[in-house]
């Protein structure tokens, strides 16, 4: 996030910005480098996503009608935890989902044996730990 700061406020520069927006730009990046979200876990992530939210709604304002744009230095810690929220949501989603184990009906299971085209089906009354040679069917293609 900081390493691109320097070289946008710099062409800003050249594209002839307002002083005063490249200063609000600056004190932005500046609030975000020294927020205490940059060493929670996915701080990076969250400040991330709001510095790219905040600094459309920025430029959408600035090139409206009156051209107020807004404080954009100023934090909405509001904001930063709603979007905190939102990605650890994400996150713990997609832990749930890598966890689940895929379903296989009991009463169905089949054991393939790769170097024999023979497959076992265990029956309710059987578990894999604790199958003997002869509680399985065998069935061979």
């Amino acid at each position: 996030m900081t390493y691109a700061k320097t070289g946008y406020l710099q062409n800003l520069k050249r594209a002839r910005w307002p002083a005063k927006h490249i200063d609000t730009l600056a004190h932005f990046f500046i609030a975000l480098k020294s927020s205490l979200f940059r060493v929670r876990t996915h701080g990076e992530k969250i400040l991330i996503t709001y510095q790219s939210r905040v600094r459309r709604h920025w430029h959408d304002q600035l090139k409206s009608e009156t051209g107020d744009g807004f404080n954009i230095a100023l934090i909405n810690n509001g904001l930063l935890e709603s979007i905190s929220n939102k990605i650890w949501d994400k996150v713990h989603a997609r832990r749930e989902v890598s966890n689940l184990k895929p379903y296989v009906p009991f009463h169905k299971l089949i054991i393939a044996t790769k170097s024999q085209n023979t497959y076992r089906t265990l029956t309710p009354h059987h578990t894999a730990s604790t199958m003997h040679a002869t509680r399985y069917m065998t069935h061979t293609t």
